[in-house]
């Protein structure tokens, strides 16, 4: 299955692992996919930038985008 989110060479575990890993989440900037990004780095020392929506009602996540940062 190819989610938009792995479009750019990240796997789902990778977006998983920034997700349930980072401690602070940032607002993305309005008119842009995705309320919120956060970055972090995956076992393999990659940092990533992943862009999910949120959803409180059901306090779940879901990931729109993910890239490895330079």
């Amino acid at each position: 299955m190819n989610f938009h989110a792995t479009r750019h060479g990240v796997s789902i575990g990778e977006i998983e692992t920034v997700l349930t890993q980072a401690r602070f989440a940032y607002r993305n900037r309005k008119h842009r996919s995705g309320d919120y990004y956060v970055d972090g780095a995956t076992p393999g020392g990659r940092t990533i930038r992943v862009v999910f929506a949120h959803n409180s009602d059901a306090h779940t996540a879901r990931p729109i985008a993910a890239w490895e940062m330079d």
